[in-house]
C-alpha cells in the first residue's frame, strides 16, 4: 500500500515505499538541498544501452551463423561440393550491403563484417572435413543445406541490423574465447576453432 511521511530527523522521505535521502541547506546558506534515491534504479543503474544491446545481438548472430558451418560442411562433403562458392558468397555480401544502406548502417563496415563471416565459416568447414577424414563417424548423417542456409540468412540479417549502432572493434577477447568454446563443444578441433572465431569477430 502506498504511503508517505517524514522520519523524525527530517532527512528521509518515504514515498510509495521508496526511501529518498534529503540533504538540506545549511543554516549559513551552504550546500543547496538535493535528493538522492536509494531505490536501485538511479541514473548510474540505467537500462542496457543501445550500443551494448547491439553488441550482444551481433555476438549472438555471429555465433549462430558460424555454428551452422558444421551442417554445411557435412552436406558439401557428402555431395562432393567445394567449400568455396564465390557466386553465392557475392549474392550474400551484396544483399547485406543493400540492407545496410536501407537501415542506415555503414555499408563498408557491413561488407567487411559479412566477408569475415564467410571466411570464418570456410575455416570451420575445412576444419570439420579434415576431422572427418580420420573420424568419419563424427560427421552428421543427414545434414540439410536448406536448414543451414536459413540459419545463416536469419543470422546475417540480425547482424546487419545490429551494425546500425556499432562502429566496429568492440568485441573483446573474452567474446572470442566464448565463441571458440562453442565451436569446440560442437566438435571442431582447437586450431580451426581459434582461427574461425578470431576471423568472425575481427571487425565487430
Amino acid at each position: 500500500m502506498a504511503w508517505k511521511g517524514f522520519a523524525r530527523s527530517g532527512r528521509w522521505l518515504i514515498v510509495g515505499g521508496v526511501v529518498t535521502a534529503l540533504v538540506m541547506s545549511s543554516p549559513a546558506g551552504g550546500t543547496p538541498a538535493r535528493a538522492a534515491s536509494t531505490n536501485g534504479s538511479a541514473a548510474c543503474m540505467c537500462a542496457e544501452s543501445e550500443n551494448d544491446r547491439s553488441l550482444r545481438q551481433a555476438l549472438q548472430a555471429v555465433s549462430k551463423r558460424l555454428l551452422a558451418a558444421r551442417e554445411v560442411a557435412a552436406y558439401k562433403e557428402i555431395h562432393h561440393l567445394p567449400i568455396s562458392d564465390p557466386d553465392r558468397e557475392k549474392v550474400v555480401i551484396e544483399a547485406a550491403v543493400k540492407k545496410a544502406e536501407e537501415l542506415g548502417a555503414d555499408p563498408e563496415l557491413v561488407r567487411q563484417v559479412v566477408v569475415d563471416q564467410i571466411e570464418a565459416s570456410k575455416i570451420a568447414q575445412k576444419g570439420y572435413q579434415e576431422l572427418w577424414s580420420t573420424h568419419p563417424e563424427l560427421r552428421p548423417e543427414n545434414p540439410s543445406l536448406d536448414h543451414a542456409r536459413e540459419e545463416i540468412s536469419q543470422s546475417t540479417a540480425l547482424l546487419v541490423e545490429s551494425l546500425v549502432y556499432l562502429k566496429g572493434g568492440e568485441a573483446q577477447q573474452h567474446d572470442v574465447q566464448d565463441l571458440v568454446e562453442k565451436l569446440k563443444n560442437q566438435g571442431l578441433p582447437s586450431s580451426p576453432s581459434d582461427h574461425a572465431a578470431g576471423r568472425a569477430l575481427s571487425t565487430i
